[in-house]
């Protein structure tokens, strides 16, 4: 059957594509507003944690060229949160023509400054420490080793590409495992693009965003080209 929106979702750290489905608060919340909408739904597996490296990407190139070709698919809208929102920013400014809007729901931007809050961790998170390591195999080392690997994984300084793109970003105030700050510069960066919001939740943690899915998944619908 013909299917022309898509909407793509992208797991977390230490997931994969089935989390959509299995993960009961990421199901409860999102997958009715999902199905309700009509668009397709691809929640792929991308080799694990690999926070949208050079490999990750093209294995998504491939599989969005896959459901253009078999599904008429014309329209990719995004809606991940935690690594799968950093890894939809990093895909975004690999392969904008692919992003007619996402919606990013606590995640981190500059992969330098996360990678020291993880390596601080001052509340002995151990999925930071999971993370840490995860980031020092992927780029090669610390950001003191290989500072060119940390910026190149940093959308923060490729705004000028995700202004051209609809974005809702969400984010806790309380965010324990990705830091508000980060959300705030990139919301203060992305100010004057044509379609953003910028939805800072007070009080909130890190999955408190998963409740704004009717909102932003309405906003995306109506705004994407």
């Amino acid at each position: 059957a013909k299917c022309h929106t898509w909407i793509i979702s992208i797991h977390g750290h230490g997931a994969n594509g089935r989390q959509l489905f299995v993960r009961s608060d990421v199901r409860r919340n999102w997958l009715p507003d999902f199905l309700a909408s009509g668009c397709g739904i691809l929640s792929p597996n991308l080799r694990g944690s690999l926070w949208m490296n050079d490999t990750a990407a093209a294995d998504l190139d491939q599989l969005l060229l896959w459901l253009k070709e078999h599904y008429q698919a014309e329209r990719f809208i995004f809606f991940s949160g935690s690594m799968g929102g950093t890894s939809t920013l990093l895909y975004a400014c690999h392969a904008p023509h692919n992003v007619a809007g996402m919606a990013i729901m606590g995640s981190t931007c500059d992969m330098t400054d996360y990678y020291w809050f993880c390596r601080k961790n001052t509340n002995n998170i151990q999925v930071l420490d999971e993370i840490r390591k995860t980031l020092e195999n992927l780029y090669g080392g610390s950001p003191l080793e290989v500072p060119e690997h940390y910026l190149q994984a940093s959308t923060l300084y490729d705004t000028d590409i995700l202004k051209q793109i609809p974005i809702y970003l969400c984010h806790g105030e309380n965010d324990e495992l990705m830091p508000v700050q980060q959300a705030r510069l990139l919301a203060k960066s992305l100010a004057d693009a044509p379609h953003f919001i910028y939805d800072e939740m007070s009080g909130i943690g890190h999955d408190g965003p998963m409740i704004r899915k009717t909102t932003a998944l309405e906003w995306l619908l109506k705004v994407a080209k």
